[in-house]
């Protein structure tokens, strides 16, 4: 499993792949238009094989960033909750208070994470969890124990071991060019499965009275 600096660099990686994708795109975007513009119709079609290519292309470069992305969560989640669990462990049953947060807090930073329990103004129960890298911009990600359990309760009493509760939405993606191209064959066989019953419904629709008619 790679770590999150990898992880970072492979989006950025990325990003550099859609920019000259991108690049390339307009270029064939106004050879196209040239051509059009010239009534040449072999090289307008030529231009617009180039064009659908590089839109495929566009696709699979974004589904790439956002599994990347994904990765990068799962293990800014899971290195997240183990740096917090070991931490909280020794304030285990002490009262959250304004100091034992600071203190919490200041040890997450010390450990590479910008971290906070998120406020609910109408009690002092926390059963989720606000984190990031330190010193990465945006919000991060807010994570959930299972079943809501409490890692600070109604009398703001910690409880170390709910942290081994926080739920991760995520998943880590190894293969990545595997996995989309899974993704890819699941996707065509989806739409056409859809497009079937579309074609049923229609069907259907077309000879049936009020009432019988097929309804999404």
């Amino acid at each position: 499993m790679k770590t999150l600096n990898e992880i970072k660099k492979e989006i950025e990686a990325n990003q550099e792949v859609k920019r000259a994708n991108d690049a390339e795109r307009e270029k064939a975007n106004n050879a196209f238009i040239s051509a059009h513009k010239a009534h040449d119709r072999e090289a307008a079609g030529l231009a617009s094989l180039e064009i659908e290519k590089l839109q495929k292309n566009a696709e699979r470069i974004s589904a790439r960033g956002k599994v990347l992305t994904n990765n990068y969560n799962y293990i800014l989640v899971e290195t997240g909750k183990n740096a917090l669990a070991e931490i909280i462990k020794k304030y285990d049953g002490k009262k959250h208070g304004e100091k034992t947060a600071e203190k919490i807090r200041d040890e997450m930073r010390g450990k590479g994470f910008s971290f906070y329990f998120p406020t609910n103004y109408f009690t002092q129960v926390k059963d989720s969890i606000s984190i990031n890298e330190r010193g990465a911009y945006g919000r991060g990600v807010d994570i959930w124990t299972k079943n809501r359990a409490k890692i600070i309760d109604e009398n703001n009493t910690i409880h170390a071991e709910a942290v081994a509760e926080l739920v991760s939405p995520y998943k880590y993606i190894d293969n990545i060019e595997k996995y989309l191209d899974e993704i890819e064959r699941l996707t065509a066989e989806t739409r056409k499965a859809f497009d079937a019953a579309n074609a049923k419904a229609h069907e259907l629709n077309e000879i049936a009275v009020e009432g019988l008619k097929w309804r999404d």
